[in-house]
Protein backbone atom coordinates (compact mmCIF):
# COMPACT_ATOMS: atom_id res chain seq x y z
CA UNK A 1 0.00 0.00 0.00
CA UNK A 2 1.06 3.48 -0.81
CA UNK A 3 1.90 5.22 1.66
CA UNK A 4 0.94 8.85 -0.17
CA UNK A 5 -2.16 7.85 -0.89
CA UNK A 6 -5.35 8.78 1.10
CA UNK A 7 -7.03 7.43 3.31
CA UNK A 8 -10.73 5.66 3.18
CA UNK A 9 -13.48 6.36 6.12
CA UNK A 10 -13.04 3.37 8.68
CA UNK A 11 -9.16 2.61 7.81
CA UNK A 12 -7.02 2.17 10.26
CA UNK A 13 -3.89 4.23 10.35
CA UNK A 14 -1.14 5.50 12.80
CA UNK A 15 -0.38 8.64 13.97
CA UNK A 16 1.69 9.72 16.33
CA UNK A 17 2.16 6.09 17.19
CA UNK A 18 -1.24 5.55 17.94
CA UNK A 19 -3.44 3.55 16.14
CA UNK A 20 -6.77 5.94 14.87
CA UNK A 21 -9.98 4.99 12.22
CA UNK A 22 -10.49 7.51 9.48
CA UNK A 23 -13.89 8.86 9.94
CA UNK A 24 -13.91 11.78 6.78
CA UNK A 25 -11.41 12.88 4.70
CA UNK A 26 -11.54 16.98 3.36
CA UNK A 27 -9.88 18.32 0.22
CA UNK A 28 -8.63 21.55 0.54
CA UNK A 29 -11.41 24.32 -0.87
CA UNK A 30 -8.82 26.62 -0.94
CA UNK A 31 -8.41 28.08 -4.45
CA UNK A 32 -4.34 27.60 -5.45
CA UNK A 33 -2.53 30.92 -5.45
CA UNK A 34 -1.41 32.02 -9.01
CA UNK A 35 1.94 31.02 -8.29
CA UNK A 36 1.70 27.70 -7.82
CA UNK A 37 1.84 25.70 -10.82
CA UNK A 38 -1.28 23.46 -12.00
CA UNK A 39 -1.04 19.68 -10.80
CA UNK A 40 0.10 20.61 -7.73
CA UNK A 41 -1.69 18.16 -5.53
CA UNK A 42 -4.53 19.38 -2.65
CA UNK A 43 -3.94 18.99 0.91
CA UNK A 44 -6.70 17.13 2.71
CA UNK A 45 -7.84 17.25 6.18
CA UNK A 46 -8.41 13.71 7.86
CA UNK A 47 -10.45 13.54 10.58
CA UNK A 48 -9.59 10.65 12.98
CA UNK A 49 -10.98 8.97 16.52
CA UNK A 50 -8.60 6.79 18.04
CA UNK A 51 -8.81 3.04 18.86
CA UNK A 52 -6.49 2.78 21.94
CA UNK A 53 -7.97 1.62 25.18
CA UNK A 54 -6.96 4.71 26.96
CA UNK A 55 -7.96 7.17 24.21
CA UNK A 56 -10.59 5.52 22.90
CA UNK A 57 -12.84 8.18 21.44
CA UNK A 58 -10.54 10.99 21.09
CA UNK A 59 -10.16 13.14 17.91
CA UNK A 60 -7.52 14.64 16.05
CA UNK A 61 -7.40 16.08 12.77
CA UNK A 62 -4.57 16.14 10.43
CA UNK A 63 -3.21 17.81 7.48
CA UNK A 64 -2.82 14.25 5.69
CA UNK A 65 0.45 15.10 3.42
CA UNK A 66 1.63 16.62 5.89
CA UNK A 67 1.27 14.38 8.89
CA UNK A 68 3.93 11.35 9.43
CA UNK A 69 1.30 8.55 9.68
CA UNK A 70 1.40 5.05 8.56
CA UNK A 71 -1.59 3.14 6.61
CA UNK A 72 -2.58 -0.08 8.30
CA UNK A 73 -5.15 -1.07 5.97
CA UNK A 74 -7.40 -2.69 7.47
CA UNK A 75 -11.14 -1.29 7.24
CA UNK A 76 -13.83 -1.52 9.58
CA UNK A 77 -16.33 0.45 8.02
CA UNK A 78 -18.63 -2.16 7.03
CA UNK A 79 -17.70 -4.15 10.22
CA UNK A 80 -21.20 -5.71 11.59
CA UNK A 81 -22.26 -2.34 10.65
CA UNK A 82 -19.95 0.40 11.99
CA UNK A 83 -20.27 3.35 10.41
CA UNK A 84 -16.89 5.94 10.17
CA UNK A 85 -19.39 9.01 11.12
CA UNK A 86 -20.31 6.80 14.72
CA UNK A 87 -17.02 7.77 15.46
CA UNK A 88 -16.67 10.79 16.07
Amino acid sequence: MNPNSLPEPGQLVVVRDRPFVVVDVNASGLPSPATVQEGVKKYHLVSLSSVEDEGLGEELSVIWELAQVSLLGANFANFRGFSAREAA
